[in-house]
């Protein structure tokens, strides 16, 4: 018994740590996209793209990479 108490104890908290892994690599993705999107705006400029397209696709990848951390919730 003691150690069936054990083992669900020890599942329980392998279950916790996969799911804070999960969460951090879905914010990462969220922050790398938005990255992408503000490196995507430098590369706009050099084709010398319109000025709305290229300070759309800055300002969204910004936005991705400033509230990326903030999506976490638990």
């Amino acid at each position: 018994m003691g150690e069936d108490n054990e083992i669900k104890k020890e599942l329980t908290e392998i279950k916790m740590l996969l799911k804070t892994a999960q969460r951090r690599a879905d914010l990462q993705w969220v922050y790398s996209i938005g990255f992408a999107g503000v490196i995507g705006s430098l590369a706009l400029l050099v084709i010398k793209a319109d000025t709305w397209s290229i300070l759309l696709v800055f300002f969204a990848g910004l936005i991705l990479m400033i509230i990326s951390p903030y999506l976490g919730g638990k």
